[in-house]
């Protein structure tokens, strides 16, 4: 067995390539060619005059109905769904004050950390004017939108009172402090001039507030519905004309003659079985209504007798997600279903006609490729969609596949497609196998039947799949003889080390956890038993997993990166590493190129330079960006990008031409630092345009930007080569000559008194 023990060490980063007489001229262009499909989570949707506004996970967008009723996208503007970019952000759409949308931009499920958006439309444009945060340390409970006014709620326990913000210039312009009464119920809007809250100790009394003039909030009347009204639900409201209101709860809608606000009158209800509505309906015009029920249907009804409303038709399309979110639009009704985007149905003859889905399909789960195919698998049970990849300038959609399956990571070979899937409603876990010669026309092949797998590897005759006991950590490596039909039959069933951060199949081999610190490497896998054949020691390890085109990526829990060549599987080489953080997670190498980033995807040159702090080229994107695929078609590189919401991809080009050294030296300067991490003494390496270093320093600069300590390089610096690069030593004391404490440090580079280049190091003790 081959054991290797690699300890914690640095790879310089600066490639002394002015050492030589030639330099390197670099040049890197990417575009886009493509949205392969663009979708997200949506949560709300409003008419806007003849447009319709919906809000997502990551944007805002504005939609219209094309000339044949579907709906098209006009723009969409990304937010963050809090102070900076959160994985499990969202939008909350509030509603539309004269010319402005207000958004609520919070972390997914929570009322932490609120941040509000003021947006306009201009010739169909989204423009975002203005933005503030809410209590940046404290809870937000509920943001309302009334009567050009905005109504800001701390959480209860806070002790803070009502706060109100004029529109125009997101100011506070009057507060208000809560009854005694009130102490963890939500605000509710009735219209833009009443307010309403239940009371906290009598759970069916409401407090209704008017609040038509902000400086001078009255309470102008209580309703207790336990003697005017007994037996029925309380809800959320819905007004539905001038005089009359629905309360909307998931077992009874209520319907309320409000003409007199302090005396509210019963006009009739609708019942529901097993609580199925949802607490929000979609008025079509003055006598229907539209109601969604949360097993997957929509509802018509004729209200022009409250007293006795009619159900006129329904309509089941298998939805299991669901929101708050439906309006009507003329004939058109549009229902939001969470992670399964925006329903479009028009209303012909009291019937229900399914048009559309916008956007095509959900967000993404995971992609998959073989020559001439992408597989995009999405995250829940929205199926598997194909497209064709063979012309890279045209990629066109074919067909979805296992609707109502959760998918987990499949595998191409040839004209067969493996892939594990979950059940929707059974929950029965299989793996398939399909014939996919026509990808319209799959035919199941073989079964794999009862077995929870989250990896497989299609070689056949034979299928590799990482197996997990439900409910624990532990896993298997089983391989599979698939060559007879719906007949599998299990060759051998290897138990890995019970960890799930670290396990892939590359080639000849398996790479799982063997330990704390341990990757072990699998081998003889043809074999009737495999076993270990090698072991990689990597201190602190927390994880890893494959890249791309032969490298392993090493998780750390130092928060560094280690990348290895897998060029001898045996034997993994460590190129080099990087300090990671949430901006740089995902990466891949191809050919002397390293892409890493998620917001902003930084581009390095690892054959001819690598300084992790000065890509050649960075690329921003707007949404939480993983990098999946480098590809080739007619000589010319593209990149695959998938987000969170949707796939790009794009084309890329570098010019790595040498030129002579006097074309280029003039105009750059490199800057870095070995090692990196250090303790405690690292050294700094810089080349420069001239020879005189007299007038040169390196200034240290801690994380607060205070000045630690000035190196004058001066006569004292080392050369490297032909004097065109240098180098001094900082041993990570400041001026008093005391060792500084662990952290991050900034070093500047400054020739006659100008600061030219600057680059981050670490010191870890």
């Amino acid at each position: 067995m081959l054991f290797i023990k690699t300890k914690f060490k640095i790879l310089m980063i600066f490639i002394l390539f002015s050492m030589i007489s030639l330099s390197y001229a670099q040049e890197f262009t990417i575009e886009k060619v493509a949205d392969i499909y663009k979708a997200e989570d949506y949560r709300k949707i409003v008419k806007y005059e003849d447009r319709i506004l919906a809000s997502g996970t990551r944007a805002l967008h504005l939609l219209t109905n094309d000339d044949e009723g579907y709906l098209i996208e006009l723009d969409e503007l990304p937010l963050w769904g809090m102070l900076g970019a959160h994985q499990q952000s969202e939008l909350i759409l509030l509603g539309i004050s004269g010319d402005y949308i207000f958004i609520l931009g919070t972390k997914l499920g929570s009322s932490v950390r609120k941040r509000l958006y003021k947006v306009v439309i201009e010739n169909d444009t989204l423009t975002l004017l203005d933005s503030i945060n809410f209590y940046d340390d404290e809870y937000v409970d509920q943001i309302l939108l009334i009567n050009n006014h905005l109504f800001v709620m701390p959480h209860y326990f806070n002790n803070l009172p009502l706060y109100i913000y004029d529109i125009d210039e997101l100011e506070i312009v009057a507060v208000y402090d809560y009854p005694a009464f009130f102490y963890d119920n939500n605000l509710y809007k009735l219209d833009e001039q009443y307010l309403y809250t239940w009371d906290d100790g009598n759970d069916y009394l409401m407090h209704i507030f008017d609040v038509s003039d902000v400086c001078d909030i009255q309470e102008i009347a209580e309703i207790d519905f336990n003697v005017i009204f007994p037996n029925l639900p309380k809800g959320l409201t819905k007004i539905i004309n001038d005089t009359t209101l629905c309360m909307c709860e998931p077992g009874q809608y209520s319907f309320f003659d409000i003409s007199d606000i302090s005396d509210w009158q019963l006009l009739g209800t609708i019942e529901f079985h097993d609580e199925n509505a949802l607490h929000n309906l979609a008025i079509l015009n003055d006598d229907r209504i539209i109601i969604p029920l949360k097993n997957g249907c929509v509802a018509l009804y004729d209200v022009s007798n409250f007293e006795d409303p009619v159900q006129l038709s329904s309509y089941y399309y298998d939805s299991i997600y669901n929101l708050d979110g439906c309006i009507c639009f003329e004939d058109f009704f549009y229902r939001v279903d969470t992670r399964l985007g925006i329903h479009q149905f028009k209303i012909i003859n009291d019937q229900f006609e399914y048009l559309d889905t916008f956007p095509e399909f959900q967000a993404k789960g995971g992609v998959y490729m073989n020559d001439n195919i992408l597989a995009v698998r999405t995250q829940y049970w929205g199926g598997m969609h194909f497209y064709d990849i063979s012309d890279l300038n045209n990629v066109y959609y074919i067909c979805t596949h296992f609707d109502n399956h959760f998918q987990y990571a499949s595998d191409f070979e040839d004209n067969l497609l493996a892939v594990p899937l979950v059940s929707y409603p059974d929950y029965n876990e299989n793996i398939d196998i399909y014939d996919i010669s026509d990808i319209e026309n799959p035919v199941l092949v073989n079964r794999i039947e009862n077995i929870f797998a989250t990896y497989v590897y299609l070689e056949y005759p034979y299928l590799y799949a990482r197996e997990t006991v439900a409910g624990t950590y532990e896993n298997h490596f089983v391989r599979y003889d698939i060559s007879e039909p719906f007949n599998p039959q299990v060759i051998y069933d290897f138990e890995l080390y019970p960890h799930m951060y670290g396990y892939f199949k590359y080639g000849d081999y398996v790479y799982y956890r063997g330990g704390e610190e341990t990757i072990n490497i699998l081998g003889n896998l043809d074999s009737a038993y495999p076993e270990v054949v090698a072991t990689l020691e990597i201190d602190g390890l927390l994880g890893f997993w494959p890249m791309n085109n032969d490298y392993l990526n090493v998780q750390k829990y130092n928060n560094f990166i280690e990348i290895y060549s897998l060029q001898n599987p045996l034997e993994p080489e460590l190129m080099f590493d990087y300090l990671w953080t949430f901006d740089n997670w995902s990466g891949g190498i191809t050919e002397d190129l390293f892409f890493v980033g998620t917001y902003s995807i930084n581009i390095f040159d690892i054959e001819n330079g690598l300084n992790i702090y000065d890509p050649i080229y960075s690329l921003e994107m707007p949404f939480l960006t993983d990098l999946r695929f480098f590809l080739e078609r007619d000589n010319e590189d593209y990149v695959l990008f998938t987000s969170s919401t949707g796939i790009s991809l794009y084309k890329y080009e570098y010019d790595n031409t040498f030129i002579f050294e006097n074309e280029i030296h003039s105009n750059r300067i490199n800057l870095s630092n070995h090692p990196n991490p250090f303790n405690p003494t690292t050294t700094i390496y810089f080349t420069l345009n001239t020879e005189n270093t007299k007038d040169t320093e390196i200034i240290i600069y801690n994380i607060k930007g205070q000045k630690v300590k000035t190196l004058e390089c001066g006569e004292s610096l080392s050369t490297i080569g032909d004097g065109v690069g240098y180098s001094i030593t900082w041993n990570g004391t400041d001026e008093n000559n005391q060792l500084v404490s662990s952290g991050v440090y900034t070093y500047q580079l400054k020739v006659d008194g100008k600061a030219v280049a600057s680059r981050k190091c670490l010191l870890l003790k």
